[in-house]
C-alpha cells in the first residue's frame, strides 16, 4: 500500500501539489486523471521517490520511499517523455535495468520484445513514439517491480498495442504481485458560443 499524507510541492513559488492525502491499494488498477498542471507528475515523481515532498509524508507499505534503494527496487517509473541512453539499443537498456532490478526478466523481455515485433539491437533513437512507449512499458513489466507508475505511457500507441498493453497488465496482476498506476490527461474543451 502507498501511503500519501499531506504532501505539498512548491517550484519557484508556485504550488504544484497542495495537502494532498490518499492511499492507492495493492492489487487493483489505479488512475490519477487531470488537466495539465494538476499536479499529476509531480505527485507521480514524489510517489516514486525523484522529488522530495516539502511538506507530508509518502510510504510504501510504512517504509519511506525517498532515498530508500531497498522501496525504489519495487517501483517502476515511467515519465511521459522516457530517457534512454544516447545511441542505446533495447539489449543496452535491459542490461541496465537488470543491474538496477535483481529479479528482472530477461528470457521474457526478449519474448515480448518479439511478440511486439521490437528489434532488441536497433537503437532506440529510431524508433517511432509508439515503439518507445512499447519498449519503456515491457522493461516495467519485466523488472518484476511491485509498482508501475505510467505517466502519460499509453499515449503515442494506437488501439491494438493499447489493447495488448491492456492485457499484458491484466495477465501480471494474475500472475504476481502488480499494481499498474496511470496518469492520464483530460482534456476540457470550451464550451460553444452562440453568435
Amino acid at each position: 500500500m502507498i501511503q500519501i499524507d499531506h504532501v505539498s510541492k512548491c517550484f519557484d513559488g508556485i504550488t504544484a501539489v497542495n495537502d494532498l492525502s490518499l492511499t492507492i491499494e495493492e492489487g487493483k488498477v489505479f488512475g490519477l486523471l487531470g488537466t495539465n498542471g494538476a499536479g499529476k507528475s509531480t505527485l507521480l515523481r514524489m510517489i516514486c521517490g525523484v522529488f522530495r515532498p516539502d511538506k507530508g509524508s509518502i510510504l510504501s507499505d510504512n517504509r519511506p520511499i525517498y532515498e530508500n534503494p531497498e522501496v525504489k527496487q519495487e517501483i517502476f517509473y515511467i515519465s511521459d517523455d522516457a530517457y534512454y541512453f544516447s545511441n542505446a539499443s533495447a539489449e543496452d537498456m535491459i542490461r541496465f535495468y537488470q543491474l538496477s532490478y535483481p529479479d528482472f526478466q530477461t528470457e521474457r523481455i526478449y519474448e515480448l520484445l518479439d511478440k511486439f515485433s521490437l528489434d532488441k539491437k536497433r537503437r532506440i533513437s529510431t524508433f517511432s513514439k509508439g515503439m518507445k512507449k512499447q519498449l519503456s512499458l515491457l522493461l516495467g513489466i519485466c523488472s518484476d517491480a511491485k509498482w508501475l507508475f505510467c505517466d502519460e505511457s499509453f499515449d503515442g500507441l494506437d488501439p491494438v498495442m493499447r489493447q495488448a498493453v491492456k492485457s499484458l497488465f491484466a495477465q501480471e496482476m494474475c500472475d504476481r504481485d502488480f499494481t499498474p498506476v496511470i496518469l492520464s490527461l483530460i482534456h476540457i474543451s470550451e464550451p460553444t458560443r452562440p453568435y
